[in-house]
């Protein structure tokens, strides 16, 4: 009877690593964490770069253009003036 039960552990022992063989360990699952962290860190440093980059050029254009038209406002106020001067 305990031999029967010897060999039916065996058995089982050896049918359970036959099947889990194929498995990942917990070393192979930390490898893909880590190769994926890698992976996403230089994503995350891609994209603040390139929102980094954006950011400037909204910032340029818009300051080139608030400076364009506060040019166009003088001239119009400076025109606006002489013509109140002339009607006055």
């Amino acid at each position: 009877m305990v031999e029967l039960f010897e060999d039916l552990k065996q058995f089982i022992s050896a049918e359970i690593s036959q099947k889990t063989a194929h498995l990942a360990t917990k070393d192979d699952l930390a490898q893909v964490e880590n190769r994926l962290d890698t992976k996403i860190d230089g994503v995350r440093t891609e994209l603040r770069t390139k929102f980094e980059e954006l950011h400037s050029a909204i910032e340029n254009t818009a300051i080139a253009y608030t400076s364009e038209v506060d040019v166009q406002v003088r001239d119009h106020e400076h025109r606006i003036k002489k013509l109140e001067q002339k009607t006055a």
